[in-house]
């Protein structure tokens, strides 16, 4: 009978000993294994989730490792401006804190691809952050959405060490930072100019500076000062300004204001309107406005209007457009001397939600009125005349007080009582069949305005013998003009 030999323990736990040798031994020899780890994250962040057109937008972008071991040189960050179906991002400015970044942009001003390559190794647990700054165009629709659209790529087999080495696989990952526009938002403010605008000097009561030679205009004072020389002294105050300053401006003369109207944005502003009011009594002549605007006709009375669908915000040089809109006027002709006349402009858009007002004040200079009278004469049966008198305003200013005189001297008799113009007051009057003074009165007569006097006289002596009958006409309102305020008879009016 064969006899069965039986291993000893000692010689069991040898080979076991040898084949865990031998095991080891194997995987030392293999290489490298493909274990499993976290991937690099990525996050894309604006710094708030809506923005109006024509604002700035901050992103900042964030890459962490949380992986056990260094990410090996050559990750590539890709972020895309204009990512299809979103409205373009307007490059503005890269801020890379890393200096491992290396990085290309498109021009500032312009839309593309940020792409970055990190050159050095990524130790586990590392940030990676990057600023962009991007501007949303100004004339984006409201409800539109723009995005930075990012994606992280990085080599795979990048190393690592976790209690041997190995291999990341499938690094990289992709985020998208998102905004939300809102409705535009603009601000229009708006300013006003006058030519002559200022502010009359202030002096002391009973003196006047700079000095001045001659004498105001009839009945004006100026405090304690009854003869100043200047016509641009404001009546019943001690403010002076003196031709030299360009102070002010005659009544019933052209007054050029420039309106001044800038879009401070952020946003493209719609429907803008551009209104100016007119001082009382006065109308415009002319306006002029850039291309594209849309301005009152003229003559315009009350105010003018200018309107434009679109007015462009500032842009991505922040440097926005300034209209400026010039509007003439007549100012008012019965302006008082020393009265300030102002001219108010406003700015209104939906997008915007202040109205904007401006003004402009002029001071109104001692008015002048150019008064003309004519008399014309024309021989009726029985010895008599019949006088006709016309008075006219050449202006600028209205005639305040006017005063027509005739003196009839003892060769005539008022044959019938003066007819005067339509409206017109009734005049002084000697009796019919007398001789005297025939005084007409008219408290203002408006610059163009005319009136023709009617009446007729009894001739006591021949025709040959008879006196030339003249005639005057004045006014407490300053005359550029004097030689042309007294007439002789003529044969006709001109």
């Amino acid at each position: 009978m064969t006899q069965v030999q039986r291993s000893s323990p000692q010689l069991v736990i040898l080979a076991m000993a040898v084949a865990l040798i031998a095991a080891v031994v194997a995987i030392a020899g293999s290489g490298s294994q493909h274990v499993s780890a976290n991937n690099p994250t990525l996050a894309v962040t604006p710094d708030a989730t809506t923005h109006a057109p024509g604002e700035f937008v901050t992103f900042t972008v964030d890459v962490t490792n949380p992986d056990p071991g260094d990410v090996v040189p050559g990750a590539q960050l890709t972020l895309v401006l204009n990512p299809a179906s979103y409205v373009a991002l307007i490059f503005s400015s890269l801020t890379n804190p890393d200096s491992h970044w290396s990085c290309s942009t498109p021009t500032p001003g312009t839309t593309g691809s940020i792409n970055c390559t990190h050159t050095a190794a990524w130790p586990q647990g590392e940030s990676k952050q990057l600023s962009v700054d991007a501007w949303i165009p100004a004339n984006t629709a409201s409800d539109a959405n723009v995005r930075l659209a990012g994606t992280l790529t990085c080599t795979n087999g990048s190393s690592y060490s976790f209690g041997g080495s190995g291999l990341v696989e499938n690094c990289g990952a992709t985020a998208n930072g998102d905004v939300d526009v809102t409705a535009p938002e603009a601000s229009l403010p708006v300013d006003k100019f006058a030519n002559g605008e200022c502010s009359p000097t202030l002096v002391a009561s009973g003196s006047v500076s700079p000095s001045t030679s001659g004498c105001c205009a009839p009945g004006i004072s100026v405090a304690s000062i009854s003869c100043c020389g200047d016509k641009r002294v404001v009546a019943g105050t001690v403010h002076v300004a003196t031709d030299d300053d360009g102070c002010g401006v005659v009544p019933g003369t052209e007054q050029t204001y420039t309106i001044f109207v800038y879009n401070q944005g952020p946003s493209d502003a719609h429907d803008v309107v551009v209104t100016d009011t007119l001082p009382a009594g006065s109308k415009a002549i002319a306006i002029n406005a850039p291309a594209g605007w849309t301005c009152s006709a003229v003559p315009a009375v009350s105010k003018v209007t200018c309107t434009i669908p679109t007015l462009p915000g500032p842009g991505f040089s922040g440097y926005g457009e300034t209209v400026v809109i010039f509007v003439t006027i007549i100012t008012n002709p019965s302006g008082v001397q020393g009265q300030t006349f102002v001219n108010t402009a406003s700015s209104a858009s939906p997008d915007d939600q202040v109205v904007h007002v401006a003004s402009a004040g002029v001071v109104f200079l001692r008015p002048e009125a150019d008064l003309v009278v004519h008399k014309a004469v024309a021989s009726l049966p029985g010895a008599k005349l019949r006088y006709r008198i016309r008075v006219r305003n050449y202006g600028p200013s209205t005639a305040v007080n006017l005063t027509v005189t005739d003196n009839l001297a003892a060769q005539y008799t008022l044959a019938t009582a003066v007819t005067s113009p339509a409206g017109w007051p009734v005049c002084a009057q000697p009796a019919l069949g007398a001789s005297g003074q025939i005084k007409c009165m008219k408290p203002s007569l408006l610059p163009g305005v005319s009136g023709i006097y009617t009446f007729d006289v009894n001739m006591l002596v021949a025709p040959d013998g008879r006196p030339k009958n003249k005639v005057t006409v004045s006014s407490v309102t300053f005359d550029t003009k004097l030689i042309d305020n007294t007439a002789t008879e003529a044969a006709t009016l001109p």
